[in-house]
């Protein structure tokens, strides 16, 4: 205004008659003014001297008719007015802004509503609506109506605007929209759009928008002092430790002289300021006499030697605490269910974690002997490197010593993690012994080994924790190759940077993925134990009210607080945990071993010449070598079947006197007892046992031959009948077959002669060819192609398709082969596997075997059968349409005799079933097997068909073209049908890539490539929780 009277003043000529006149006029007006009383003076408006312009907007309740609540926090109605303005920071979840939502169907001109109720009637004069800076101001609404009310009801609009266009080239580039208007009384602000901002990736439009700001002229009025209390009503310090204590009424420190005494100072000294310094172990207490008053205060005050991370951790990941969830109830759950620390974090709604609140919550967890990991909203996750030393001190300090607060949650999968250093090194300068809560995620290698070399270098700390999130039950499934490459990758970083090692567990669904049940989730936690970490955490504890109830869970406690089916068998669980902790923590992981069904790359195939040696080396385990620092050796033996209970019977290397389990109940070594030089533990499905070698066994790793697999592969060899098999190849066989019972005859014989000869034994049974009669299934371990395939080496691979295997997962969990669900196919993309069954044969029939683990229901809907002599050109002998199955019933077609080589199912449309991690088609099939007869005479160019001919060429896809061969795989046959077994080789022992598999299965070595794209693909559909990453 002030420019605009200015500018006025300037177009009238100071020397025209008229100007002069009003001169003199003014003058005596002023004058007059001067003599009459004050009284009759125009009044100014109220408080308007002690009024400033203030966004009245900041903190209110704002409601949209459309909004999207993303998972991790990035989006909320609340954070359109919760004072932050954020763009992306490298590192952590942030806040952005508003969002519409992107899931419900929405025209471009369809309205939404967002309103701002404010906790009174202000004359507001100016507007600001800030864009969202993190995508560039491309998806502020093109066209909108600024509208106002006093009663939410009838609203008027105080301007319109369209073709709006708030784009920019960088965050840093883009520009709030400002709208002065004429001071308007106003309760209720709203935002009328009438034409959204962009069009989202799953066809819906929608808009956003960072912060709005309403600017009014409020008055300050001072603020009377409230009722004194000392800010901290209880210290627990290690000795050799500060704090400071002060009068308070919550808001600023009081004036009134203090005067601060201890009353044991052997313990505990105090200044003249309330600097407390812990002396010595002990109990003190320190007495705060506000002497204006004569009111004395007391804090007790606890000195110990106590370190958090001296004591096995068992988090309680709660990502979005609202007031309702601070009471008595889900504290005393965190308790039954056997927590140790629960973590307070990622409030969507900014009123939620407040100083008061915080502390109700600390003080419900140190009543219930819970430890607490604090946060607030201006403290967390991308909000740290922003602050400066003196702010994040403030806030250090508000908590700092509080008993039961032990950490502060700094962020969760930083890109870079390095700006976080000064966060977590000012926490220990405070709280040397507290935890700086960091978790990683994907290839983080570089990125934690950066962060722990800047606190060293820089500050003389360390890391707490090398923590990571990888879910490993998103399907029905484990997918133990992500779940044990993923605990070695972070075993070797922790041993590497001298850190200790935590994980996740995941214990509930979201987005539709599957919910693990009770011996999932055991199975989750003794296999990381056998890692050897020291924390687990469970994603999530509670179920989170982020979203809508069906979204998420349900989790150990439910969205509304009370205990699911989980609660009783996980608090069974963490109460082993915490039986077991004191000796696990003494104990360092040197390598992880396994028998049974190979699971890919990171399968390390136990040594026979290990300490612990099971009797049937078929068994699915899981067997670790630990030690004590003294040189004790200890193992954990895990069960692998997560569905069935059982007893493993074993033996032990001749230098162990006596074998002792940990006890899951006291935690107190027990002497096993061994019959006939044998022992037996019984374990429940996923269930580990803790044993532990006495005193004075020291263990060497021994050069024992492992005779076991050539031994089943070579009685395998010898239940086929040779008469069922032609003569090229039969001789090769046979010699194969000598060699290696040759080999297994000789008790010297080495390891490496042991391998070759179960290789060459493989090798030579898949060239047999047997006679086609009609009941032999011709493509047993034949070669399958396709240029679209997922290979995850525990579940599917095209060789699995061949391999004779059809069982349950949890007798074998080689499933079958299955599209890639990173390729996103949509439903008709084709898809086609080629089976060449290495000659020519009278097909009479073709059956598809559908996957078990979901009974069958993702099987393609529609598809041809393909034949071919050549493997160029095809004719089609069977087309289905409409395959839809509720159960895996095998599908048999047959065919008139057609004399071909080459098998092609040719997929035209995938099944109904979406891939929830990825969201493309899914086709899966479990098992190939292809009947026919022998051709008597050399097959012929002009062989009849009554069918058509080759289909349409198919669409591009995403990969190359993939072939395996029985030979390529280690696992690809059983003892059933051939002389090859699924534990590979003795000397089996590929260590596993880092990685984070957001979605399911990881691909062998390209697993954490997998992983840093999901992180680098975040969008309005992103799913974080770790995850998630993703």
């Amino acid at each position: 205004m002030e420019r605009k009277q200015k500018s006025m003043r300037h177009r009238i000529p100071a020397a025209h008659p008229c100007f002069r006149r009003r001169i003199k006029a003014t003058a005596l007006l002023l004058m007059l003014c001067l003599l009459m009383p004050m009284s009759l003076l125009p009044a100014v408006a109220e408080g308007e001297n002690n009024a400033k312009l203030t966004n009245v907007a900041l903190g209110q309740t704002v409601t949209a008719t459309s909004s999207y609540i993303a998972p991790e926090g990035f989006f909320g109605e609340s954070l359109l007015v919760d004072g932050e303005w954020e763009t992306v920071i490298p590192g952590g979840n942030v806040r952005l802004g508003w969002n519409s939502d992107v899931y419900t169907p929405t025209a471009e001109t369809d309205p939404v509503d967002v309103t701002v109720e404010l906790d009174g009637t202000y004359a507001v004069r100016q507007i600001v609506i800030k864009p969202m800076k993190w995508n560039l101001g491309k998806h502020t609404p093109k066209a909108f109506d600024l509208q106002y009310s006093l009663d939410g009801v009838t609203f008027v609009t105080l301007r319109s605007e369209k073709d709006v266009n708030t784009e920019a080239a960088t965050d840093v580039d883009v520009k709030p929209l400002v709208y002065d208007i004429n001071p308007t009384d106003m309760k209720y602000f709203r935002i009328h759009i009438t034409r959204h901002g962009n069009l989202d990736a799953g066809g819906s439009w929608f808009s956003s928008l960072g912060e709005l700001e309403l600017f009014a002229m409020v008055e300050e009025k001072p603020e009377e002092e409230g009722e004194l209390a000392v800010n901290k009503y209880a210290l627990r310090m290690n000795p050799g430790e500060t704090d400071w204590l002060y009068l308070t009424d919550g808001k600023k420190v009081t004036a009134h002289p203090v005067r601060y005494a201890s009353t044991n100072e052997k313990v505990v000294s105090v200044d003249a300021d309330g600097t407390v310094h812990s002396v010595a172990t002990g109990e003190a207490t320190v007495r705060v006499t506000d002497t204006e008053t004569g009111k004395t205060y007391e804090v007790p005050v606890t000195v110990d030697n106590f370190r958090v991370t001296d004591q096995f951790q068992i988090v309680a990941f709660i990502p979005y605490f609202y007031e309702e969830n601070i009471n008595p109830t889900t504290f005393d759950n965190l308790k039954k269910g056997g927590i140790t620390n629960v973590e307070i974090n990622f409030a969507l709604d900014k009123k939620t974690i407040t100083y008061e609140n915080n502390l109700r919550a600390i003080r419900l967890a140190y009543e219930r002997g819970l430890d607490v990991t604090v946060s607030e909203v201006d403290f967390n996750a991308a909000s740290w490197p922003g602050k400066s030393e003196a702010e994040t001190m403030k806030f250090i300090k508000r908590y700092s010593h509080l008993p039961g607060v032990t950490g502060y949650y700094v962020v969760d999968e930083p890109v870079n993690a390095t700006p976080y250093a000064k966060a977590v090194a000012w926490i220990k300068s405070v709280m040397p012994n507290a935890v700086a809560h960091v978790n990683f995620c994907g290839a983080y290698d570089q990125n934690v080994t950066n962060l722990q070399n800047e606190l060293q270098s820089k500050y003389g700390v360390s890391l707490d924790y090398v923590m990571y999130d990888a879910y490993t039950f998103r399907n029905p499934t484990c997918d133990e190759l992500t779940l044990y490459s993923q605990l070695a990758y972070n075993r070797e970083i922790g041993q590497r940077l001298g850190v200790p090692t935590a994980t996740y567990i995941q214990s509930m669904a979201w987005n539709g993925c599957n919910r693990p049940d009770a011996d999932a989730i055991r199975y989750q936690v003794y296999a990381s134990l056998a890692a050897g970490v020291k924390q687990i955490s469970y994603f999530c504890w509670q179920t989170p009210r982020a979203n809508a109830a069906e979204t998420y869970g349900p989790a150990v406690i439910d969205i509304d607080g009370n205990p699911t089916d989980l609660m009783e068998p996980v608090s069974k669980i963490n109460a082993a945990v915490q039986a077991l902790g004191p000796t696990l923590m003494k104990l360092e992981t040197r390598a992880m071993y396994f028998t049974g069904q190979s699971f890919g790359a990171a399968y390390k195939q136990l040594p026979a010449g290990f300490f612990i040696r099971p009797e049937d080396w078929d068994q699915r385990l899981a067997i670790s070598y630990m030690e004590e620092a003294d040189g004790r050796a200890y193992s954990m033996l895990v069960n692998r079947d997560y569905k069935n209970a059982t007893e493993v019977t074993f033996t032990v290397d001749a230098g162990i006197k006596t074998l002792y389990r940990v006890s899951p109940e006291t935690g107190k070594l027990e002497a096993l007892t061994a019959k006939d030089g044998k022992y037996t533990v019984r374990l429940d499905a996923g269930e580990g046992a803790l044993l532990a070698c006495d005193k004075d066994f020291r263990f060497e790793m021994k050069e024992v031959t492992n005779f076991h697999y050539l031994k089943k592969a070579v009685t395998a060899a010898k239940a086929l009948n040779m008469a069922d098999y032609r003569d090229d190849g039969k001789d090769a066989f046979l010699k194969a077959l000598e060699d290696a019972q040759a080999v297994l005859n000789n008790k010297n014989a080495k390891q490496s002669e042991v391998n070759a000869a179960l290789r060459a034994l493989q090798k030579a049974q898949v060239v047999l060819r047997p006679f086609a009669n009609g009941t032999v299934n011709l493509a047993l371990n034949k070669v399958v192609s396709s240029r679209n395939t997922y290979e995850d080496g525990t579940y599917f691979s095209l060789s699995f398709l061949t391999d004779g295997v059809h069982e349950d997962i949890s007798v074998n969990s080689h499933q079958g082969w299955s599209v890639d669900p990173y390729s996103r196919l949509d439903r008709d993309a084709v898809v086609d596997l080629t089976l060449d069954l290495d000659a020519v044969y009278r097909i009479t029939s073709v059956k598809l075997r559908p996957c078990l683990y979901n009974q069958g229901n993702s099987m393609p809907e529609d598809f041809e059968i393909q034949l071919s002599r050549d493997g160029k050109e095809f004719v089609t002998v069977k087309t289905v349409e409409g395959l839809m199955l509720e159960e895996a019933l095998d599908q048999t077609y047959t065919v008139d005799a057609v004399e071909a080589r080459y098998i092609r199912i040719h997929i035209t449309k995938h099944s109904a079933v979406i891939d929830v991690g990825q969201g493309g088609a899914l086709s899966q099939i479990g098992e190939i097997e292809v009947y026919g007869k022998d051709i008597d005479e050399p097959p012929t160019a002009e062989s009849a068909t009554e069918t058509e001919t080759t289909a349409p060429e198919p669409k591009p896809e995403t990969k190359s073209e993939t072939t395996h061969t029985a030979e390529s795989s280690a696992d690809s046959t059983t003892a059933e049908t051939a002389a090859v077994t699924a534990g590979g080789t003795a000397e089996t022992a590929t260590g596993g890539t880092g990685s984070k598999s957001g979605c399911g299965s990881a691909i062998g070595g390209v697993i954490a490539v997998l992983a840093l794209v999901i992180l680098a693909g975040a969008s309005l559909r992103k799913k974080h929780f770790c995850d998630q990453a993703e």
